[in-house]
């Protein structure tokens, strides 16, 4: 936390001293290649520039496919929505840009309508420094208020450190004409939480998600051995752990890990994870990856975590590495998206943002305003988009839209820059789109199906804490 508070406070001196430093971003953008791999800068002036391209890797039956592929076949084929990307399609005079199902890069966007301008980037800091010498542009203290008390991430969906600067929602689609100049924007509707569980379109949906990924898995192990699963003793990757088991392959070829420290939860997790492993006959943390790498740069290290993640991830990895073979990692990321976290009404959740780290302040309150102006306008921001039931579902939507995408998210695209490959089952569209619970009130209603009909002797261990 203090690591991340300290690059926070970079960030925000930065800004105001840009003008009179010395370090070049500009030529940083332009020159370096770690940079121009994995991020773009699309405005109203540099149309003509821009070529079709991927940036990032979709997941689907034919397998892990990054620029490589798509640049092969044309660009014409849609990509699934699974996985970490950003599409940019040129045909004649239109540029089409798509994202992934949880808009892991996100697409920062910037519009001046007095002089007809607008830009656009997968990094925030990437078009923030682009702006700084082209725009006038202005500190969100709401924002940051907010930043520095939250845990890990931001929680706001649409808002960034920059108040001209707006983070465009993961279901968009962006169409841009050359020859006008000009850009509009589409929402696609991915009908999440609208499937009663209980229905027979429901049960075929789960039954062919699990379908999908159990050929998904199985691919993947006939091409490479180099993936790992990370296992605790929660719901989220038990339910992961399902779908290996249920694909048939030989999980004792897996790379299996588990954290055994005293910090946090660890040791209770270790404890059931390792009860697991004996059960199905794997081993955990003996097994380890290729680890063939290249090292990088102190820059290049400095460089994949802040144009991936500053001013949206507090939480800096700062890999130093590019791994010769890619890593494949399977996940029970975003787990609580399914199992309706956090499990409050929309009004006690905001609460429980907005009072988060203000111990420490003098000024709780301002901090305490700031949150909660943050939070209320994405919140009536959602609403405006989509109806709900009731208040534990916006919870459970602004949780998802915000500091699940923000974390998972950011995650996944640090780790592709690096070629490591965060396989993230959870947040996939499909099974997105099933009512998590039954009874109205958040619950754990869809997990316990799947557990139940897939994999049923894995509920008779207990879960960390003692949930059920």
């Amino acid at each position: 936390m203090f690591l991340a508070n300290i690059f926070t406070f970079y960030y925000y001196i930065r800004i105001y001293i840009f003008h009179i430093n010395k370090y070049n971003l500009k030529e940083n953008q332009t020159k370096n290649k770690l940079i121009a791999e994995n991020f773009f800068i699309i405005d109203s002036n540099n149309l003509e520039k821009i070529e079709s391209h991927m940036y990032g890797f979709t997941i689907s039956k034919m397998g892990i496919l990054t620029n490589n592929y798509y640049k092969n076949i044309g660009y014409y084929e849609e990509p699934d929505l699974q996985g970490a990307y950003v599409m940019i399609r040129k045909n004649g005079n239109e540029i089409r840009i798509s994202q992934d199902f949880y808009g892991s890069f996100g697409l920062y966007f910037y519009e001046n309508k007095n002089i007809e301008y607008f830009a656009l980037s997968n990094s925030f800091l990437m078009l923030e420094e682009y702006l700084l010498e082209k725009q006038n542009i202005s500190f969100n203290k709401d924002f940051a208020d907010n930043f520095i008390i939250s845990s890990l991430c931001t929680p706001s969906i649409y808002e960034t450190l920059i108040k001209e600067i707006t983070k465009l929602a993961s279901n968009t689609v962006v169409i841009i004409n050359t020859e006008r100049k000009d850009l509009k924007i589409f929402y696609i509707d991915y009908e999440e939480n609208t499937v009663p569980l209980e229905s027979k379109e429901g049960l075929s949906i789960i039954d062919k998600w699990v379908d999908k990924w159990g050929y998904i898995i199985r691919s993947l192990q006939k091409k490479t051995n180099n993936f790992s699963f990370d296992l605790s003793g929660g719901f989220d990757s038990r339910i992961t752990l399902a779908l290996l088991i249920g694909s048939g392959i030989d999980i004792k070829n897996i790379s299996f890990k588990s954290m055994n420290d005293k910090k946090f939860v660890h040791d209770e997790d270790f404890k059931i994870a390792n009860n697991i492993s004996s059960k199905f006959g794997f081993k955990l943390n003996e097994k380890h990856l290729e680890n063939e790498s290249i090292m990088w740069s102190a820059r290049d290290t400095l460089f994949c975590t802040i144009y991936s993640k500053l001013g949206i991830h507090k939480e800096f990895y700062l890999k130093n590495q590019y791994y010769i073979k890619p890593r494949f990692i399977f996940t029970g990321n975003g787990g609580e998206t399914i199992r309706g976290n956090p499990d409050s009404p929309i009004k006690k959740y905001l609460e429980k943002i907005s009072t988060q780290g203000i111990k420490s302040f003098d000024n709780k309150k301002d901090f305490y305003n700031s949150s909660m102006n943050l939070c209320k306008r994405s919140v009536d921001l959602l609403k405006k988009g989509k109806t709900f039931d009731n208040d534990y579902e916006i919870s459970s939507d602004f949780y998802s839209k915000g500091r699940a995408r923000n974390h998972f998210g950011k995650s996944a695209v640090e780790g592709f820059i690096a070629n490591i490959y965060f396989i993230q089952p959870l947040i996939d569209p499909d099974i997105q789109r099933i009512k998590f619970n039954i009874s109205g009130k958040n619950s754990h209603d869809l997990m316990a199906y799947i557990y139940l009909r897939y994999a049923p002797e894995l509920i008779l261990f207990p879960f960390q804490g003692n949930r059920t």
